[in-house]
């Protein structure tokens, strides 16, 4: 009896190992690819969220509100050691991000 043929036995040999390797490199890429894009994007938003926080140390600093003592460190945790908690402004409705910003922190002066 002869051997069995299973799918379609078009290539060679040679040449369906290496479609399937190629096809297991594109599997593979498409699932790497956007994680490590993913992870590239938080990475650079917790960044900008830190360089947020330097600002409004520094604009705590410079309204008298803490000391150059307290500066030190993360400046998203100091922010919440010393209550002076970042919340950006929400995207959505001015009459709520006008109650915010008012009591939650005033808004970043670009006068310098």
């Amino acid at each position: 009896m002869p051997p069995r043929l299973s799918g379609f036995k078009v290539f060679w040999p040679g040449v369906e190992l290496c479609l399937k390797i190629g096809l297991a490199l594109v599997v593979v890429m498409v699932v790497m690819l956007p994680l490590a894009w993913g992870y590239r994007q938080h990475a650079e938003a917790e960044l900008w969220r830190d360089v947020a926080c330097t600002y409004r140390l520094k604009e705590a600093l410079r309204e008298r509100l803490i000391s150059p003592a307290h500066v030190g460190g993360r400046p998203c945790a100091r922010l919440d050691e010393l209550g002076l908690r970042f919340e950006p402004t929400p995207a959505f409705g001015r009459a709520r991000a006008a109650a915010i910003r008012q009591s939650v922190w005033p808004s970043a002066s670009v006068s310098e």
